[in-house]
C-alpha cells in the first residue's frame, strides 16, 4: 500500500528531484518538529490550569513525543543520499505523517479554542483564544516554509488546517478573530502561490543541475576513457596511480606490449588491428576479475597497463601476469581470418618506501622491465629490479651523450676480414662502428646502437661510418669489398637514403664493391619504403645481405620480395655446429636455401678450425670470425688488403 501511494504521490517527480527533496528535508524537518513542539508545549502551558488534562496535557504530550522520535530518525539519516526508491518512500511517509499531524493539531486547537474553560485570560495574563489563533497561524506558516520543497506536503497542510479552523473562527469568534481568520486565509493563499512557484523553480534547478552533472560525467568519462577499447586512458591511469600513492596503498604497475601487433596491423589493415585491440581489452578485463585491479588502461597504440593491489607474495603477481600472457595469445577469429598476438609484461612493485615518488617514475620502471622482457625473447614477464635502476641511469646518460655527440669526431671504424671459403683469400671487410666519448670513454656497440635507434641518432652514426669506411676502402685493391650495416631507420626514409647515396657518389668507390647488410627486422616494417631503398642501392651496383639470418623476422616471403645477394648465417647456429646433428642440418638447410635463391651464404662467429672445415664441407661461400681475425684498425686493414695476393674468388661483396 505504501509503495503504491509513493508511486502515486511522486509519479511526476524524477528520481533526481525526489532524492534532492529528501536531502532538503534532512535539515528542515527536525527544525519544523522543534518549532511545532515548542508551540504545542507553550499552548498547553497556557491552558492546562483551566482545561482538563485529557485535552490540554495528554494530546500535546503524545504529539511532542512522536515529533521527537521523528526528529531523531531524520538526524540519524546517513550523509549519503538515499537511493531513489527509498527517497520516494520517505517522501510518502513524511506527507502522510504531516497530514495526520495537521489533522490532530487542527482538531486539538479547535477543541482548545471552543472549550469554555479557555475563555478569557489565563492565570499568567495571556488571552488564551488569541494564543490558540497565533498557534495555528505559526504552525501553518512554519509547515509551508519548511516543507516548501515538497509541494504536495506543504499544500496538504494548508488545506487541512486553514479552512476548517477559519470556519470555527467565523462561527464562534469575535469580530477581531473573524478578521484574523480572513488574514490567515490571505496569508495562506500568498504562501500557497509562493510554494507553487518555489517548488517549480526548485525542480527546474534540480533538473538543470542533474543535466549539468550528467554532461560533466560524460565529459569526464570521455576525458578518462579510451574510445576504442572503453578502458581507462593514460590520464585516468595516472590519476588512479597517484591516488593509490597518496593513500599509501601497496600496489603494482603492469605494463603490457603486444608482440607482433604492428606486423599484423600492416598486413591486415587498421580495422582488423582495432578489433584485435578490443578483444585484448576484453580479455584483460576477464582475467582481472577478482584480482583487485584498480585500473585497466590502454596507454596508446598496442600498449596496455594494469594497476592492481600488490599481493604479499610476488609469485601470485607473477602467476597473474602469466595468465594474462596465456589468455591474450589465444587465437582470434575475424571475418574468416585467424590471428594471434603475444604479450610481454613489465612489472614494477610499489612498496611503502616508494610512495613519495611520482607516478611517472613507477610507470618508467615498468617500462624498463618491459623493455628487458622483450629483449629477452618476448612473451614473458620481467619484474623491475634495482639492477634496472642503474641501467636506466646509464641508458639516460648514453642517450644524452649520443644526442650531443660530435659523431664525425667520436666514431671510429674497426674492420673485420671476410674470407672466401674456397680459397681462404681475403674477400672483403665488414665495417664496425666504435664510439669513444670524451665523458663516457669507449662505449660497446651492443649498448649504443640500440639506444641510437631509439633516440633517433642511428642515421648520423651510419653517415659517419659510411663516410669514413669509404675513405679507407679507396686505398684498398679494387677486388677487396666493403660491407656496411644499415638500420631500418636508414632505409625507411627517402631523405636519409638520398643522403647515403650522396656519400657513396662523393667517395668515387664503385658500387659493385659495396654490400649493405640489413637485419631481418627491417623486413617487418614499412615494406614498400625498405624495398624502394634497397632497389635504389642495387641500381648503383651494390649488393644486399641479410644479417643475423634465423634470429628475427625470417619471412620466406620477404626473401622472395627483396632477393638478397647474400644470407649471413648467425653465430648462434655456428656455435651449435659441432654439438648436435640438428645444428649441422640447420646450417645445411640455410646454405642450400641461399643457393636456391641465387644468393651466397656467409657464416659469422667462427672460432676454431673445426667449425671452419665443417662450414667449407657444407658448401658455405664466405667465412668470418675470430678464428681468422678480430676486428682491426684501419691501418692494419690496409696492410691485410695490400698483402692479399691473386688469384681471388669474386664474391658478392
Amino acid at each position: 500500500m505504501l509503495d503504491w501511494l509513493a508511486r502515486f504521490l511522486t509519479a511526476k517527480s524524477s528520481d533526481t528531484l525526489v532524492v534532492s527533496q529528501v536531502e532538503a528535508l534532512k535539515h528542515r524537518v527536525p527544525i519544523l518538529y522543534a518549532v511545532l513542539g515548542v508551540n504545542t508545549f507553550a499552548l498547553a502551558i497556557t491552558h492546562f490550569r483551566d482545561v482538563p488534562h485529557l485535552i490540554s496535557v495528554y494530546p500535546p504530550a503524545v504529539a511532542i513525543l512522536l515529533m521527537s522520535l521523528r526528529s531523531i530518525q531524520w538526524f540519524r539519516l546517513k550523509d549519503a543520499a538515499p537511493p531513489p526508491h527509498e527517497a520516494r518512500r520517505r517522501i510518502t511517509q513524511t506527507t502522510l505523517l504531516t497530514a495526520l499531524l495537521s489533522v490532530a493539531l487542527m482538531a486539538w486547537s479547535s477543541v482548545m479554542y471552543l472549550h469554555p474553560g479557555a475563555a478569557g485570560a489565563s492565570g499568567i495574563g495571556i488571552d488564551r483564544n488569541g494564543h490558540t489563533v497565533l498557534f495555528v497561524g505559526i504552525t501553518v506558516v512554519s509547515c509551508i516554509v519548511l516543507l516548501m520543497h515538497v509541494r504536495v506536503t506543504a499544500l496538504l497542510t494548508t488545506l487541512i488546517v486553514i479552512p476548517p479552523f477559519c470556519l470555527v473562527l467565523a462561527a464562534h469568534g469575535s469580530q477581531v478573530e473573524l478578521a484574523v481568520s480572513m488574514n490567515l486565509v490571505l496569508v495562506a493563499a500568498a504562501l500557497t502561490y509562493v510554494t507553487v512557484v518555489f517548488s517549480r523553480d526548485f525542480a527546474h534547478l534540480v533538473e538543470s543541475r542533474a543535466a549539468m552533472d550528467e554532461m560533466y560525467s560524460r565529459q569526464k568519462h570521455l576525458a578518462s576513457t579510451d574510445p576504442l577499447t572503453q578502458l581507462d586512458n593514460r590520464r585516468r591511469f595516472n590519476d588512479q596511480l597517484n591516488e593509490a600513492l597518496k593513500t599509501g596503498q601497496p600496489c603494482a604497475v603492469l605494463l603490457l606490449d603486444l608482440d607482433g601487433f604492428k606486423m599484423l596491423n600492416d598486413a591486415h589493415g587498421h580495422a582488423v588491428g582495432d578489433r584485435v585491440l578490443r578483444v585484448i581489452a576484453e580479455r584483460l578485463v576477464e582475467v582481472s576479475q577478482g584480482e583487485d585491479a584498480l585500473s585497466i588502461a590502454r596507454m596508446g597504440g598496442d600498449e596496455f597497463a594494469i594497476l592492481r593491489s600488490r599481493p604479499p607474495d610476488a609469485l601470485e603477481l607473477y602467476n597473474y601476469a602469466e595468465r594474462i600472457i596465456r589468455q591474450c595469445k589465444l587465437p582470434m577469429k575475424d571475418a574468416g581470418l585467424t590471428v594471434s598476438v603475444g604479450v610481454s609484461v613489465g612489472v614494477s612493485e610499489i612498496r611503502s618506501s616508494d610512495f613519495a615518488e611520482s607516478p611517472s617514475s613507477h610507470i618508467e620502471r615498468a617500462d624498463f622491465a618491459l623493455f628487458y622482457a622483450k629483449q629477452s625473447g618476448r612473451g614473458r614477464v620481467e619484474f623491475y629490479t634495482p639492477e634496472h635502476e642503474s641501467k636506466i641511469r646509464r641508458t639516460a646518460i648514453v642517450e644524452q651523450a649520443l644526442k650531443n655527440a660530435d659523431l664525425d669526431q667520436e666514431i671510429s671504424i674497426a674492420f673485420q676480414p671476410v674470407y672466401s671459403a674456397k680459397t681462404l683469400n681475403l674477400q672483403a671487410f665488414e665495417a664496425l662502428a666504435r664510439w669513444h666519448n670524451p665523458s663516457l670513454g669507449q662505449v660497446a656497440p651492443d649498448e649504443f646502437i640500440p639506444l641510437a635507434e631509439r633516440c633517433g641518432a642511428v642515421h648520423r652514426i651510419t653517415c659517419a661510418v659510411l663516410h669514413k669506411c669509404l675513405r679507407e676502402a679507396g686505398s684498398w685493391p679494387e677486388e677487396v669489398g666493403l660491407k656496411v650495416n644499415l638500420s631500418i631507420y636508414d632505409l625507411s626514409s627517402r631523405e636519409q637514403m638520398h643522403r647515403l647515396l650522396a656519400i657513396i657518389e662523393d667517395s668515387g668507390i664503385c658500387g659493385a664493391r659495396l654490400t649493405f647488410e640489413v637485419t631481418e627486422t627491417a623486413f617487418s616494417n614499412q615494406l614498400d619504403a625498405v624495398r624502394d631503398s634497397l632497389e635504389t642501392l642495387r641500381a648503383l651496383g651494390c649488393s644486399i645481405a641479410i644479417d643475423d639470418f634465423g634470429t628475427g623476422y625470417s619471412s620466406l616471403n620477404a626473401l622472395h620480395l627483396f632477393r638478397p645477394d647474400m644470407i649471413k648465417i648467425d653465430r648462434s647456429f655456428v656455435a651449435r655446429l659441432g654439438s648436435t646433428d640438428e645444428g649441422r642440418a640447420m646450417i645445411r638447410t640455410i646454405i642450400e636455401m641461399s643457393h636456391n635463391l641465387g644468393a651466397s651464404a656467409l657464416a659469422e662467429g667462427i672460432e676454431d678450425e673445426a667449425q671452419c672445415r665443417a662450414l667449407m664441407a657444407l658448401g658455405c661461400d664466405a667465412l668470418q670470425g675470430y678464428w681468422f681475425s678480430r676486428p682491426v684498425a684501419a691501418a692494419h686493414a690496409h696492410s691485410l688488403a695490400s698483402a692479399t695476393g691473386a688469384p681471388r674468388v669474386a664474391g658478392n661483396g
